[in-house]
């Protein structure tokens, strides 16, 4: 909850819509990485590719696009997996 004067209201509201925001695209990557995992095992166990078999070949415009959103899901979603580093602090004593 938004706890501010009444002249930060538009502030908060903006805040509470980013986090909104930001839930949905972490809820979207997940299943992207997901859907990439998944396509990865069967080609390595199977050489079957899930993604090719349903839209059209590894050359069509429609799974080239499935690849390239699993690959930016990836690159986005390893913030949740790799810890970000935090600055040393070193204490005089």
């Amino acid at each position: 909850m938004c706890e501010h004067p009444q002249a930060a209201q538009n502030s908060c509201a903006i805040k509470e819509h980013r986090k909104g925001v930001k839930s949905k695209m972490d809820t979207l990557s997940l299943i992207l990485i997901v859907i990439g995992a998944l396509n990865w095992g069967l080609v390595g166990i199977f050489q079957f590719d899930l993604v090719a078999a349903i839209f059209g070949g590894m050359s069509g415009v429609v799974s080239r696009i499935i690849y390239t959103l699993v690959g930016l899901a990836g690159n986005l979603g390893h913030n949740h997996v790799v810890p970000q580093a935090q600055p040393s602090r070193i204490h005089a004593g």
